[in-house]
Parts: structure tokens; sequence; C-alpha cells
């Protein structure tokens, strides 16, 4: 078959704008579902990924509150070492046979875990001063 080209247009000129607003008519049409449910599925991972990130700065933050209860504990666990520590140098050196220190000593080892952070820390800055005088 052979393809011969005229001058003769396909339309007529005064109908080229109109078919062209027709063309562009359809194409919309036909894209337009497409750029919409593009679009919904979009929107749809991003409201699941904001989910998922909420979830997991949760859980961060659940995390993050047990890790430092648990570095607290250890924190007054390692102050009850030192502290005991200093009552086994005052022992090593004898200051056990003073009646006021033993005394208060047996009243703080009793409550050593009942007792606040700052009262450990008191006890033994008094343990600290009590050697530093004494010994």
């Amino acid at each position: 078959m052979k393809i011969e080209s005229t001058e003769i247009p396909d339309i007529q000129p005064k109908y080229i704008d109109q078919r062209k607003v027709d063309f562009a008519n359809k194409v919309i049409e036909h894209t337009t579902p497409l750029i919409k449910d593009l679009t919904e599925q979009r929107q749809n991972t991003i409201t699941i990924l904001k989910h998922k990130q909420t979830n997991k700065r949760n859980m961060v933050s659940i995390e993050k509150e047990k890790v430092q209860s648990e570095f607290e504990d250890y924190q007054q666990e390692k102050q009850k070492t030192i502290f005991l520590n200093k009552v086994e140098v005052l022992k090593e050196k004898g200051a056990m046979s003073d009646p006021g220190i033993k005394n208060e000593l047996i009243v703080m080892l009793k409550t050593l875990d009942t007792v606040s952070k700052e009262s450990v820390n008191r006890y033994k800055k008094q343990v600290e001063t009590y050697l530093s005088k004494r010994f």
C-alpha cells in the first residue's frame, strides 16, 4: 500500500482549536484515574510509615526509661559498694570499738537498701571524714 501526501488537511482549520481541547480533555479523562490511584497509594504508604514511626518512637522511649532505671539502680548499688568498702576499712583499722560509730553503722547497714542515694552519700562522706581524722 502506498501512502500519498497531499495538501488537503485531515481536519478543517476552523475546528483545530476545538480538536485540541477535545484531545486534551480525553487525555485528562484517561490519566486522572491513574494519577488518583497513585496518589491514594502514596498517601496510604505515608500514613503507614507515620504509624510505624510513632510505634518505634514509643518503643524507644520505653526502652530509654528501662535503661535509665537500670542505670540508676546500678549507680545506687555502686554507691552502696563504695560505702561497704569504707566500712570494711573502718573495721580493719579497729574503729568499730567506738560505740557511737558502731551503732550508727549498724543502723545504716540495716537500712542500706531502703535509704536514698543522698543518705548513702552523706554516710560515705562521714566515714571518709572520720577516717581522715582518726587515721
